[in-house]
């Protein structure tokens, strides 16, 4: 040991700190680095914003920041308090999908972040425009992506343009909804969807979001 590393004096004099940064630095470095890391993920796991229910925007139209307030702020009050905290949080999320797009790797990177949100997870509620909701028509049990309106609407939506596939209603259009036109919020062409929930014995743990997400998507349609 003396040979590898020198003699070592007395503990925690001055040459001693000298003798241990000598041999010792590059591994408190790394150990004060891991460190440093473990704590800035448990701070960020603890200070990061939870939210109770997040809604998805896909189209071709540009959402700003400001939209993205606006929507967060009217629809929260609305949403559920799913995780007890005694607040209500809701998550707005803006995919701008342009399919005239002429950038492929840009199309193609928009589409994958959209079509992975449809693989699970607690999204259900999407606001999307009629041009990208058609690639999204189902033409079989395996493709469907969307629920038709039957199984998720209680309001009344008397009057109100549906988005229909293979003779049956799977989104409604939300142009004129007044939650929207009082906040100041352009929903022109666009319309609600809700992602298919199989309700299968293995994805009861998602029940809860979707449920909640039924909830509030009734609660817009019947503001008055």
């Amino acid at each position: 040991m003396a040979e590898k590393y020198g003699t070592i004096p007395k503990r925690f004099t001055k040459e001693w700190w000298s003798w241990y940064w000598m041999y010792y630095k590059w591994h408190t470095i790394g150990v004060l680095f891991v460190l440093f890391l473990v704590v800035l993920t448990v701070t960020e796991s603890i200070t990061a914003e939870k939210y109770d229910t997040t809604v998805i925007y896909a189209g071709r139209r540009y959402c700003n920041d400001s939209t993205v307030s606006k929507v967060e702020e009217v629809l929260s009050p609305l949403c559920e308090d799913l995780d007890g905290n005694g607040k209500k949080s809701l998550q707005f999320l803006s995919y701008d999908v342009d399919l005239n797009s002429s950038d492929v790797q840009y199309l193609e990177a928009r589409r994958l972040k959209l079509d992975t949100s449809f693989t699970g997870g607690d999204t259900f509620l999407y606001i999307m425009d009629k041009e990208l909701a058609d690639i999204y028509k189902f033409d079989g049990v395996d493709t469907i992506v969307f629920a038709p309106l039957e199984d998720w609407v209680t309001a009344d939506i008397s009057g109100f343009e549906t988005f229909d596939a293979h003779g049956k209603a799977y989104g409604v259009d939300i142009s004129d909804l007044k939650i929207f036109k009082d906040a100041g919020v352009d929903t022109s062409g666009l319309y609600l969807f809700m992602r298919y929930y199989p309700r299968k014995e293995q994805m009861k743990e998602e029940l809860k979001g979707y449920e909640a997400s039924v909830e509030l998507a009734n609660k817009m349609l019947s503001v008055q």
